[in-house]
């Protein structure tokens, strides 16, 4: 739609935000393939895919600095509130794929990091809900996808989004239960 493909602009604008990216958060959390992303996703020969604009839209989103923002500091930025309503979208027109979840599991991050509870909470679940869905993790996740055997960096990449999908939860549940206790 237009509010997303508004705010993450053309190729050029997604690869500067994507250089950004790989070079600050992928460093600690290295869940996106930087080769499939440069080489697939922004092939400018290919028509852009929904769940490619969407992880788009939360790559841009996860960068976010308040102090840096004219937006001010409020968290709920534009970015994330249309990053928010285009999950909702495509959940509800059955999209469910790996760029899709890679998206949710950088907005759980946003809403963990910038404080937005108990969203960060219900949004890391959605991840694992998702995540199992597509058969990732465990003993499920067999290097195969629909009778096909995947590339190594395929299947790396899925292991990448289960762990940090399991580290996140950790740190959400283990933060909120603290919380509680206060």
């Amino acid at each position: 739609p237009s509010y997303v493909s508004d705010l993450i602009g053309g190729n050029t604008e997604i690869r500067n935000v994507a250089s950004s990216f790989f070079a600050t958060v992928h460093s600690y959390m290295p869940i996106v393939s930087k080769k499939t992303f440069y080489d697939h996703f922004l092939n400018p020969f290919l028509q852009r895919r929904a769940d490619v604009a969407f992880l788009s839209l939360c790559i841009k989103l996860i960068l976010w600095v308040p102090s840096d923002s004219a937006q001010g500091s409020e968290p709920q930025t534009v970015d994330y509130l249309a990053g928010k309503q285009y999950l909702a979208e495509l959940e509800s027109a059955g999209v469910f794929t790996v760029p899709m979840l890679q998206g949710r599991v950088l907005i759980s991050m946003y809403e963990f990091g910038h404080g937005i509870y108990p969203a960060a909470y219900m949004s890391i679940g959605a991840c694992a809900a998702h995540a199992f869905a597509l058969g990732l993790g465990g003993e499920r996740d067999v290097g195969e996808v629909g009778g096909r055997r995947l590339a190594w960096v395929e299947h790396e990449e899925r292991r990448r989004v289960w762990w940090a999908i399991v580290i996140l939860e950790r740190f959400v549940g283990s933060f909120l239960s603290l919380c509680c206790l206060c």
